[in-house]
C-alpha cells in the first residue's frame, strides 16, 4: 500500500466547508479518518486520497477542487523536502532535489525532468505510481497547481511556468484552468 504525508491535504476541510459540504462525511466515504489530519507529519493511503478528492469534486459541484485546494497549499506540505528545496543553490538544484526525494512525501509520485523543446526550459513530468487508479484528475490537478506555486516561490516570482500539460480532457471551465495554472494549457497531452 502506498502513502502520502497528510499535510497533502492542507485546507481540506476548509473548503469543502465552504463548499457547503461536510468534510467528515466525505472523509468517511473514502475511508479516512478525520483524526488524520490533525497531524501533518502522518501518512494516509495515497488511492484513498485520490478517491477523496474525485469524490469530493462530485458531491459538492466544484469541478476545480483540486486547483481550488492547491491555492490553499504551499512548500510547506512538503515538510522536510521543503526546507532542502528552499536552500538548494539554483532553482535547477531544487527542482533535482524534488524529483530525487519526492519518494518521503509519497512513494507513489514521481517527478522526472528532461530537456524542453526550448533552448534553456525544462519539463517536469509528474506521475502516480499506482495500479488500478481509475481516474485522478483532482490529484494530478492539485500537484501541478502545488508545483506552479512552488516554482512561483523558488524563483520569487521572476520566472512564471510557460505552459502546462494535462493528460485528460477539461473536466472544470477553461478559464478556471488558466486562473489557477496560467495561459497555456493543452489538454489531453498524455503526461503532466
Amino acid at each position: 500500500m502506498s502513502l502520502i504525508r497528510t499535510d497533502a491535504l492542507r485546507g481540506y476541510s476548509e473548503l469543502v466547508s465552504e463548499c457547503g459540504g461536510d468534510a467528515g462525511a466525505l472523509l468517511a466515504k473514502a475511508r479516512l479518518s478525520p483524526a488524520a489530519l490533525d497531524d501533518p507529519e502522518s501518512f494516509v493511503p495515497y488511492a484513498n486520497v485520490i478517491r477523496l478528492l474525485e469524490l469530493s469534486a462530485r458531491a459538492l459541484d466544484c469541478p476545480d477542487f483540486g486547483l481550488q485546494l492547491s491555492r490553499r497549499q504551499d512548500i510547506g506540505i512538503l515538510g522536510p523536502l521543503a526546507i532542502a528545496m528552499q536552500n538548494s543553490d539554483t532553482v535547477g538544484d531544487a527542482l533535482v532535489c524534488a524529483t530525487r526525494f519526492i519518494h518521503f512525501q509519497s512513494p507513489a509520485q514521481a517527478w522526472t525532468l528532461a530537456p524542453g523543446r526550448r533552448n534553456g526550459r525544462v519539463l517536469a513530468a509528474f506521475e502516480i505510481l499506482l495500479d488500478h487508479v481509475p481516474q485522478a484528475h483532482q490529484a494530478i490537478e492539485l500537484s501541478l497547481g502545488v508545483a506552479t506555486r512552488v516554482f512561483s516561490l523558488l524563483t520569487d516570482d521572476r520566472r512564471q511556468v510557460t505552459g502546462v500539460y494535462l493528460p485528460h480532457s477539461a473536466v472544470a471551465p477553461r478559464e478556471r484552468y488558466r486562473a489557477h495554472l496560467g495561459p497555456r494549457i493543452q489538454f489531453d497531452a498524455g503526461i503532466a
